[in-house]
């Protein structure tokens, strides 16, 4: 399954341990309103759960492709 094209950027953050894809996500979610995040972190895809949960973002598209995570992620409206 591919994604739609993505309105915002891609947010590179293989190699970097979480929280801080999830921080970088968040500050650029404050700048667009999507971005795509790909990250190699196992718990990625949990703390991207988590928050989209608290903050009420929407998780349009996510797939593993061996370690690697690709997501893409909209902004909550208002």
């Amino acid at each position: 399954m591919k994604p739609t094209k993505v309105s915002g950027p891609t947010l590179d953050a293989r190699g970097q341990p979480c929280p801080w894809p999830i921080i970088a996500l968040a500050k650029a979610l404050k700048i667009h309103p999507e971005v795509e995040l790909v990250a190699d972190d196992p718990a990625v895809r949990a703390d991207l759960l988590s928050y989209c949960e608290a903050t009420g973002a929407q998780l349009v598209f996510i797939t593993a492709d061996g370690p690697v995570i690709t997501a893409i992620v909209h902004r909550r409206s208002g």
